[in-house]
């Protein structure tokens, strides 16, 4: 009597060791999500892209192409702008440099072209997020950023 009540406890152990374990492996398989921060009009709202003076030095481009190519400038100093990659590191340290330099006041346009694939866009945006940036907006190209990735990649 005493074996079979030993085993039936350690049966009764390895049951619930194993709920446990299937409970937790649902629990960390779960998908998460980024919260997007939206601007609204008002004291905080980022002003237009069209709106950008040639003084906005806080604003920091970024013209996201194919490959995770990105081709980023600070207000509308189109002619000193970097080329970097997001899958070497290059682009999160020219964010980071933005961020000590401008601190609270960086605002980020993200401009991602026909080319780029949702990967790297999702890249992008995650970029935002784990460098704690907290002003950007995803923008659509205008015909002047097409012209500036067609001379810059093509």
């Amino acid at each position: 009597m005493k074996k079979s009540g030993v085993i039936l406890i350690l049966v009764l152990c390895l049951v619930l060791a194993g709920s446990i374990i299937l409970q937790l492996s649902d629990a960390f398989s779960e998908p998460t999500a980024n919260k997007m921060k939206l601007y609204t009009a008002g004291k905080d709202a980022m002003p237009a892209p069209d709106k950008i003076l040639s003084n906005s030095v806080n604003v920091f481009t970024v013209l996201l192409f194919e490959d995770g190519k990105v081709y980023s400038y600070y207000g509308n100093k189109v002619n000193e702008g970097v080329q970097s990659k997001l899958s070497d590191g290059s682009f999160q340290k020219l964010l980071l440099e933005a961020k000590e330099k401008y601190k609270e006041q960086l605002q980020v346009y993200l401009k991602p072209s026909e080319a780029a694939n949702y990967q790297s866009t999702v890249d992008l945006l995650d970029q935002m997020t784990i460098n704690n940036i907290s002003k950007y907006a995803m923008v659509d190209l205008s015909v002047f950023d097409k012209k500036i990735i067609d001379s810059v990649f093509k």
